[in-house]
């Protein structure tokens, strides 16, 4: 939830800012700050459990992007319209808009090209995020490759290059999301690694319970 949230978060963040800029051109950088942190603060703030629910339910309907149901990035943003991001995000905005408004924040001429223009923000917003979701996917295949790599040195008992292979997995699985069964494997790896180099052999068999044993 929170890799998600994260996601969500920075794409809003990020669309919100870019959107902004197209808007208004003539801004300077801390004028559109002040606006994006005013439309954030008074459309999100309060709302940010529903934003949350939504992006719980966009999760779930995406369990399978990381074991390759999804054919390609179109599909996931097809996802997030069914899942209720852009409809969520859109009535957050206006929310802002008009809190921004009604506090001085914005000034009511700003607040009209703003929400004239809302699409434009949503559209930012969209883009950004099937950018970073598709980052992820790129960094899961990167992965799985590595993966199948440590599993081609293991059948020729290339111990250097498995090494080498189960560094590049352990650092890479640090920036992912703990959530398909390629994280699963790379444990599996793991524990193959350790067991074969504890025991300095690659003769081993795996128990009905699941545990490694080494063969004599």
């Amino acid at each position: 939830m929170i890799f998600f949230g994260g996601v969500f978060k920075n794409a809003l963040n990020f669309g919100v800012d870019l959107g902004l800029k197209a808007l208004l051109p003539d801004l300077i950088e801390d004028q559109v700050i002040d606006i994006k942190n005013s439309i954030l603060e008074g459309g999100f703030k309060e709302g940010v459990n529903t934003l949350m629910k939504k992006v719980n339910e966009f999760k779930n309907s995406i369990t399978g992007i990381f074991t390759g149901n999804f054919n390609n990035i179109e599909e996931i943003h097809t996802a997030t319209k069914q899942g209720g991001i852009i409809k969520t995000v859109s009535k957050g905005l206006s929310k802002g808009i008009d809190a921004g408004v009604k506090s001085g924040a914005i000034p009511k001429s700003v607040g009209s090209i703003i929400k004239a223009g809302k699409t434009t923000i949503l559209n930012e917003f969209n883009s950004s995020l099937e950018s970073q979701i598709k980052r992820e996917m790129k960094k899961f295949d990167t992965l799985n490759d590595l993966n199948k790599k440590w599993y081609d040195a293991m059948d020729k008992r290339d111990f250097d290059k498995m090494t080498k292979y189960t560094e590049k997995i352990s650092e890479l699985s640090k920036d992912l999301v703990k959530f398909s069964n390629i994280i699963e494997e790379t444990k599996k790896i793991e524990e193959l690694h350790n067991f074969i180099k504890e025991n300095n052999s690659f003769d081993f068999m795996v128990g009905t319970d699941g545990a490694l044993m080494k063969l004599d």
